[in-house]
């Protein structure tokens, strides 16, 4: 643990699955039933298509060369995406790239009455090696909470992690790198990562 470089500059992907997708994925499987109907997701279905049931998944990117991609939006402008077009938005690390709540307003207004918001962001975390500039947000549960409510959103918002995992993360460490046992002791006052849900009211 006496280093001053990580294990791995890629978040641990090159060693396994890292430490905040192990709480994603055991949050989103939680909620698989609301992955159903249209559901929109981010650069790719990883989510949607492993976890849900949906009819129709529609994937959006502002990177335009992302040809898994069907439409091409940036989620700042506001109106970029379809009124009432969606049942699910999941939308995983992805906040901190924008301003929240241009991003937050534009998905809401996506949602038909009764669809589901998934969200997670990031508690703690290293600056994106690739996008460095962008990656501008970090919340805690109680600043997720907030950040929603400015927008007149109200979700259940928690957090994952601990003072292990928190450690594993930073140094690059994946989940084999470390016991599922140990990353599943929750500890307040050490999030990883922050979820939230929100149904939008019919």
């Amino acid at each position: 643990m006496k280093r001053v470089r990580p294990f791995s500059d890629r978040y641990g992907w090159d060693r396994g699955l890292p430490v905040d997708r192990h709480y994603i994925e055991q949050w989103i499987s939680r909620h698989a039933n609301d992955i159903r109907g249209h559901v929109l997701e981010v650069k790719n279905a990883e989510y949607s298509s492993r976890f849900g049931t949906p009819g129709r998944i529609t994937i959006i990117d502002r990177d335009k060369t992302n040809h898994h991609a069907d439409l091409h939006v940036d989620l700042d402008v506001a109106d970029s995406l379809p009124a009432a077009e969606f049942d699910c938005v999941i939308l995983t690390q992805v906040l901190q790239y924008t301003s929240p709540g241009c991003c937050l307003e534009n998905l809401w207004r996506s949602l038909r009455p009764n669809g589901v918001l998934l969200i997670s962001v990031p508690a703690l975390g290293r600056i994106d090696v690739d996008d460095g500039a962008d990656d501008k947000w970090r919340w805690t549960p109680p600043g997720l909470r907030a950040e929603l409510a400015r927008v007149g959103i109200e979700a259940t918002v928690e957090g994952f992690g601990n003072v292990l995992a928190g450690v594993s993360a930073l140094l690059g460490l994946a989940v084999g790198d470390v016991s599922r046992k140990d990353l599943d002791v929750q500890d307040a006052r050490f999030p990883v990562l922050t979820c939230g849900r929100a149904e939008k009211p019919r």
